[in-house]
């Protein structure tokens, strides 16, 4: 279990150094938490990045939040929350008070081109992590593709596709649900795991109950 000194220092680290917030952070948080330190799975980083674009404002401390308190409750998320926002709050008063004046001069612009061609790779390569997470069946990639279509081509608000992924999501989980109760109850002898043997859902689900 990570100390909250060790985890405060992890999201300063991220929220100091990673440019353009929002997606472009998450190959960050990905490398620190599931490569790196293996504080979290695969499926429990996936899942934290679902709740985290669910709730209203930003993403990154959203996300900062929810990995804090599955990793040590209510003061991890204490402790990720600060470290991801001091680094926000101090560079945004150093831009307001000293470089706001210089924001027209080359050297400047050139830097906010070469950041800017850097957070869009960053923001496709966070795409492409959580979408090899979540696309996990056949139903996900149908549901998904006429979804995106409307956001991308149509026009479609994405309040919207968000409603319209509840819709169609919410029958598709509750149908699996009922599906696996239905294996587990006509099973004659189910097999009782050992603690070694529970598998990330069933731990990620004890965790953020």
């Amino acid at each position: 279990m990570p100390s909250l000194w060790g985890m405060f220092a992890v999201f300063f680290r991220t929220g100091l150094l990673t440019f353009g917030g929002g997606y472009s952070i998450l190959p960050v948080l990905h490398y620190e938490l599931v490569d790196k330190r293996h504080w979290l799975s695969e499926l429990a980083f996936t899942d934290i990045i679902s709740r985290a674009t669910a709730i209203p404002g930003a993403i990154s401390v959203s996300a900062a939040f929810l990995c804090g308190r599955l990793l040590r409750g209510k003061k991890g998320s204490a402790a990720a929350v600060l470290g991801m926002t001091i680094p926000s709050i101090t560079t945004m008063i150093i831009i307001a008070a000293f470089l706001f004046d210089y924001a027209q001069h080359p050297p400047v612009q050139r830097f906010m081109k070469g950041a800017a061609a850097a957070v869009t790779a960053q923001i496709t390569y966070g795409v492409w992590l959580y979408a090899r997470s979540a696309v996990r069946s056949i139903w996900v990639i149908l549901a998904a593709v006429p979804l995106f279509a409307g956001v991308a081509f149509l026009g479609v608000h994405p309040l919207l596709v968000v409603a319209a992924s509840l819709l169609v999501g919410g029958p598709l989980v509750y149908r699996k649900a009922q599906l696996k109760a239905a294996h587990s109850f006509g099973a004659h002898s189910p097999a009782v795991p050992s603690p070694g043997d529970q598998s990330p859902e069933s731990e990620y689900s004890k965790l953020m109950e």
